[in-house]
């Protein structure tokens, strides 16, 4: 007898049903466990393959490139104690300006003065490098608009997860969650 015919003889008496008129009576067999698998024949049998995959060695976190022959043309050198600066885009200075900052001064940040080939010089007293102009902000200040916008950041989440709950309850749908 076949695997196949074992496996339909196995059938056949879970389910509790006859032979078809004709053939004889399934051989008895343990119920509660399936025939053992048929072994497999040398032909039948998968090749090792050649070339297994390895492992790929964990990722590492990424690092900016260094490039210790090029010139780091935004950095600062000096900085102003009790100030965050940023480099900001001219069609941006309006909108710095409104936000709290003003724009650097050269007699605050020395080193950054050095000439780049083929930059012209400035006209006014803003210090520029590469098309942007060195803005700064007074520390406190910072610190208060982080705690503004992380505040208005939290209110958001606040206000989604309350409409969230009340949708769910308004369809019976029992919500879980995890932040009380």
């Amino acid at each position: 007898m076949g695997w196949k015919e074992e496996r339909d003889a196995w059938k056949k008496k879970l389910l509790g049903q006859k032979d078809p008129p004709g053939e004889g009576p399934v051989e008895p067999g343990p119920v509660d466990k399936p025939p053992a698998p048929r072994p497999i024949a040398e032909s039948e049998a998968v090749p090792p393959l050649l070339d297994e995959p390895k492992p790929e060695p964990p990722t590492s976190p990424w690092n900016a490139p260094s490039s210790p022959w090029k010139r780091d043309t935004l950095r600062v050198i000096k900085k102003r104690p009790g100030f965050r600066m940023r480099w900001v885009d001219p069609r941006n200075f309006e909108r710095n300006l409104e936000n709290g900052f003003t724009f650097a001064r050269t007699e605050h940040y020395g080193g950054v003065y050095d000439q780049i080939a083929g930059e012209e010089t400035p006209i006014d007293s803003h210090i520029r490098r590469r098309g942007m102009v060195l803005m700064e902000i007074p520390e406190e200040l910072a610190k208060k608009r982080e705690e503004y916008y992380a505040a208005r950041a939290d209110m958001a989440e606040r206000s989604i997860r309350e409409r969230h709950k009340k949708e769910a309850n308004e369809s019976g749908v029992e919500v879980y969650d995890p932040v009380k």
